[in-house]
């Protein structure tokens, strides 16, 4: 339950600042093609970095690794918040930068720590549920995506303004701690030594 509690919550952060709401604010700010290309190229670009980052999940544990990660990539979420709070007379282009970097930040530090996810899970569920965990996994992820997306389209289509942003993203920061609290939930297990 807490697993899928963390997928819901967690889906219901990331797609506020990786999916369209992001994207609107940028584009709302007069950013390019170009930089709506590098934000929705962050997560795969660091996506990659589960690779390298795999050997220090084997040494720091699965649960404390994840916690970690969860929690020092939520930071970032708080700072695009701000962001979009910031004073109006601030350049929109300083603004764009500043999303950009905290975006960065947030998926370097995303790429590393899931790679102690499915590791974890899958010493957590016994073989035979595998195939029913991942697809309720599934139903609670796209679920909370399609929630998020629905209420936040209804959000920023009655309140168009950079703080109605804010408080999407302000959401997004809070979704994250409450995923951050059920994957603190979830039991540890014995690291495994790989083959």
């Amino acid at each position: 339950l807490n697993a899928y509690l963390f997928q819901a919550s967690n889906a219901t952060s990331w797609s506020l600042v990786l999916g369209m709401p992001i994207l609107l604010y940028l584009k709302k700010l007069g950013a390019s093609a170009t930089v709506l290309g590098v934000t929705v190229a962050l997560i795969p670009l660091f996506g990659v970095l589960q690779i390298p980052a795999a050997d220090y999940v084997e040494r720091m544990g699965y649960k404390r690794f994840m916690v970690r990660g969860w929690t020092s990539r939520s930071i970032f979420i708080l700072g695009i918040a701000l962001v979009a709070f910031l004073p109006g007379g601030v350049i929109e282009r300083h603004r764009i930068a500043l999303i950009l970097v905290m975006l960065t930040c947030f998926a370097l530090v995303r790429g590393i720590s899931m790679g102690g996810y499915l590791p974890w899970m899958t010493q957590l569920v016994p073989e035979p549920l595998r195939g029913v965990y991942v697809a309720r996994d599934s139903m609670c992820m796209n679920l909370a995506i399609t929630s998020t997306m629905l209420l936040s389209s209804g959000w920023v289509a009655l309140f168009p303004s950079n703080r109605a942003y804010g408080g999407l993203f302000l959401f997004s920061y809070l979704a994250a701690l409450t995923s951050v609290a059920f994957l603190r939930r979830i039991p540890d297990v014995q690291t495994v030594q790989t083959r």
